[in-house]
């Protein structure tokens, strides 16, 4: 029997199954010898091309080697368009004409035939690789099979569309890798590899992601080349695959399958792995190189996928599902990633018919969880395996809302604590989605007071197992004082009758971490605080207690108080024209007219006859909106919001939009001061954050947005981000809650910026780490790229070479940190550099002076020896 076209072969088989006649009805494949390219380095032993063997390529290439039905674009630093390898699997734009100087298709971009170059530094038909990583990928992808030159990328033929979004340098803004993403979408891919990773959230790169969500396209990015948790430590947009299930996220592998050890992992965050190191590949210029990183496992992904794609339409759920159904399952990998395993291509390529059940990712959603997949509308059983200290406890679910093929929705026991969800089709099992299940505060915190006694009295979360009371007075941390075990939920406390005392609590329960296979507290916030006097100074409502200089038409949205409930008026005096005063408490509005507002606000707290008043000051400048001018060592102050205890978010203006601004790497901070911490209740606190800029009397304009997710162990899920037209820089708490009585409070300030994935092995590296040097210069300075150049003509060239770099990254991080804290050992350590960065520029003048010095030390020797 011949069907009329690859879709309805299940429907022909299916139906010829179900004859009374037919005994056997299954699909017939070609029988073939081995299908192998004539490509000379294919099997030369002397370059790595044995991740073709890691993912079963020559057996894949039997069934099929042409992906030209399928568009796959790169998003990267561009490509060798006239390579041997690459040129004739070139996408061609059918709707423009080539070298007219015309927008023929009217899609922004002029005589973009191949792909566009989206950057503001470079014509829309400049793609020309000038980097290197882009041509390497996209022959991981495809080079062009069996045409005797070079090596075989997993797709033989493709129409690759290119996207150049990153630089010569191999780094880029958000804005241009956002925009390379959207162009991608609206010029019919079907699939697109980003190579690249963020440091920071950006709402430009999530947008485009969710356009090509919208749009079906299948997204393919790398998790990343730090050696790091993206569960805890995120990087973009890799870790969008836990909003958008058409992306996912890619870790590397050696050549025995275990995680390479500079690659990123996530056991909710990172799909998947795929051979990734010291692979041979195209490169610019038309010459060939070794790479290694997840830039190069994430091309491999996509050409499977592509594979895939042509072989069968399909969307971009079930190509991700096929993918990880159909991966070799590596016992190594267990815990680091969402399926253990490594992908392949026969595999996946030879179950084409089949309908593959998977589950992508679980979100909570008011009490339930919504699981997220493909051909779920079949499952008949979800089971969750709770991970407890006493062992795995299992639980069957059968009832549940199937709300579509890719999503449905349950319920777990209130009580229930972390574990994974697995779900059934039958007798057959989907892959494992772990959840960490949160705790919610303590709620109904009260007290009774008699004297020296206090008696305070809670709510209890469901799941808790204890309860941590910590206590606090005026001037002093919180100390835990107490631990309840639930369900009780009454504790006595013996206090002094004349002192103010601040309570708080929160919940928590032990489990067993799988990742690491170790016991681990999961914690609730912290309740609201119980603050036991009768003081009506009105100091434990407010949160603001001053409000900053801002440029005129600022956009602003401060709160004035934190977790205090109440209402709040006007009392007298005048606003800055454009702000309104809510009755919860907060600022909103744009600033209109320049001048100095003074103006009184009444707060009456809820549950009680006070009143409260505080009067402000707002002056509005004629400088940018949105702007704060700061000058070399000149400090700049935000007030911190408390809530319960906890630093939970920076106040500031957000009027100037963080993906608009050009991003890269350059460092301006060199010193962050923290002041006043801890945060005590809810009372008013400041930290004090000195900018110092890298170029003395220069002024930067410093700008202020809200992200979001960034802010470890914070309650508040926003964090404030400093940019300015150099740079991106994150804030994040360095301590887990500011309760160690110190000054605190190490502040960590990171750059945000787009950068490729890869540490090549030949001259040519890509590698932009440098650690110990970045700390000591800015981005860009001479010494900088001297001393990377040293290392990768030199160091990496050495017998242990690598070694001996891969031992200096190890302990790198450490070192930056303690020279944070120790000026002298910085300027020793930049004099150090400037040394070898001089010996490696000029080694002649080096050398000469060597010669002298030995030659004045023995002149000086002779003249001691003759007197």
């Amino acid at each position: 029997m011949v069907a009329s076209d690859t879709t309805s072969v299940e429907k022909l088989l299916l139906a010829a199954r179900a004859h009374p006649s037919v005994i056997m009805a299954e699909r017939t494949y070609s029988a073939t010898t081995n299908l192998i390219p004539n490509d000379p380095v294919f099997s030369d032993a002397s370059n790595n091309t044995n991740h073709h063997q890691q993912i079963d390529s020559e057996e894949a290439w039997d069934l099929r080697t042409d992906c030209r039905s399928v568009v796959v674009a790169i998003v990267d630093t561009g490509v060798d368009q006239d390579h041997p390898d690459i040129a004739d699997n070139l996408w061609i734009n059918p709707n423009e004409v080539a070298d007219n100087g015309i927008d023929d298709d009217n899609n922004g971009y002029i005589d973009d035939i191949n792909g566009a170059c989206v950057r503001t530094d470079c014509a829309a038909s400049t793609i020309e690789d000038n980097f290197g990583h882009g041509s390497h990928v996209a022959g991981l992808l495809a080079a062009v099979g069996n045409n005797q030159v070079g090596v075989t990328g997993v797709c033989w033929n493709a129409e690759l569309m290119i996207v150049k979004s990153l630089g010569d340098n191999g780094s880029g803004s958000t804005s241009d890798v956002a925009a390379g993403i959207n162009y991608a979408v609206n010029n019919g891919a079907d699939i697109i590899n980003t190579s690249l990773t963020i440091s920071s959230y950006s709402s430009a790169i999530e947008s485009a992601i969710e356009q090509a969500n919208q749009a079906g396209v299948l997204v393919i990015a790398a998790a990343g080349n730090f050696g790091s948790d993206n569960d805890s430590t995120p990087v973009y947009p890799a870790n969008l695959r836990t909003t958008y299930d058409n992306l996912m996220s890619i870790a590397n592998v050696g050549l025995t399958d275990q995680l390479y050890s500079r690659s990123n992992f996530g056991l909710t965050t990172v799909d998947i792995a795929a051979p990734g190191v010291n692979l041979y590949s195209t490169w610019k210029n038309g010459q060939y190189a070794n790479s290694t990183g997840t830039s190069m496992a994430s091309p491999i992904v996509a050409g499977i996928a592509a594979l895939l794609m042509a072989e069968k339409t399909q969307s971009a759920a079930e190509a991700k599902a096929r993918i990880l159904t159909s991966a070799r399952a590596i016992s190594e990998l267990e815990w680091n990633l969402l399926q253990p395993a490594v992908v392949n291509a026969n595999t996946a390529l030879s179950n084409i018919d089949s309908t593959p059940l998977a589950l992508f990712r679980a979100e909570a959603n008011d009490g339930s969880y919504q699981l997220y997949g493909y051909d779920l509308s079949n499952v008949d059983t979800a089971r969750y395996t709770e991970f407890l200290l006493s062992g795995e406890t299992a639980t069957d679910i059968t009832s549940f809302q199937q709300q579509t093929d890719e999503l449905i929705q349950l319920t777990l026991p209130a009580n229930s604590k972390s574990g994974v969800f697995q779900l059934y089709r039958n007798a057959e099992a989907s892959n494992q989605v772990f959840i960490k299940r949160t705790i919610v505060a303590p709620s109904s915190v009260t007290f009774e007071r008699d004297d020296s006694q206090l008696t305070l009295s809670w709510n209890n979360p469901q799941n808790a197992d204890v309860i941590s009371i910590e206590r606090g007075v005026p001037g002093q941390v919180y100390q835990e004082i107490a631990s309840v075990t639930a369900p009780n939920s009454v504790y006595q406390d013996t206090i002094d009758p004349e002192q103010k005392y601040y309570y708080r609590l929160r919940g928590s329960y032990d489990y067993i971490d799988p990742s690491t296979n170790s016991q681990a507290t999961e914690f609730s916030v912290y309740s609201n605080t119980i603050i036991t006097s009768t003081d009506d100074s009105g100091e434990n409502f407010w949160l603001t207690e001053s409000l900053p200089t801002v440029g005129l038409n600022s956009e602003l949205s401060l709160q004035l108080t934190a977790t205090a409930s109440g209402t709040f008026t006007l009392a007298n005096g005048q606003l800055p024209t454009g702000l309104s005063l809510s009755s919860t408490g907060k600022l909103t509005g744009t600033v209109t007219n320049i001048g100095s507002y003074t103006f009184a606000i009444d707060f009456y707290p809820t549950g009680t006859d006070q009143k409260d008043s505080r009067t402000f000051t707002m002056i509005v400048s004629d400088r940018a909106a949105g702007s704060m001018q700061l000058t070399d060592q000149q400090s700049l102050t935000l007030t911190v919001s408390a809530s319960a205890g906890t630093l939970s978010s920076i106040q500031a203006l957000n009027s100037s939009s963080f993906d608009s601004l050009d991003e890269v790497t350059v460092q301006l901070i060199q010193q962050i001061l923290i002041s006043n911490l801890p945060i005590t209740s809810a009372e008013a606190s400041e930290i004090s954050i000195t900018l110092a800029n890298s170029n003395s009397g220069q002024i930067n304009e410093i700008y202020l947005a809200d992200t979001r997710n960034q802010w470890q162990n914070a309650t508040d899920t926003s964090i404030a981000q400093v940019a300015s037209s150099n740079a991106s820089l994150v804030l994040e708490d360095g301590g887990e809650f500011d309760l160690d009585g110190q000054v605190n409070g190490e502040i960590i300030a990171r750059v945000a910026s787009a950068s490729t994935n890869n540490t090549t092995e030949s001259s040519k590296s890509s590698d932009s780490r440098c650690f110990i040097a970045s700390a000591v210069y800015p981005n860009g300075h001479q010494d900088l790229s001297t001393l990377r150049s040293f290392r990768d003509q030199v160091l990496l060239q050495m017998p242990g070479g690598q070694w001996l770099v891969d031992s200096y990254y190890r302990m790198s991080p450490r070192l930056v940190a303690w020279m944070k804290h120790h000026p002298t050992l910085l300027s020793f350590t930049r004099s150090s550099l400037e040394m070898v960065s001089i010996s490696v520029r000029q080694p002649l003048l080096v050398l000469g002076l060597l010669l002298c010095a030995i030659t004045l030390v023995r002149l000086v020797k002779k003249q001691l020896r003759v007197h």
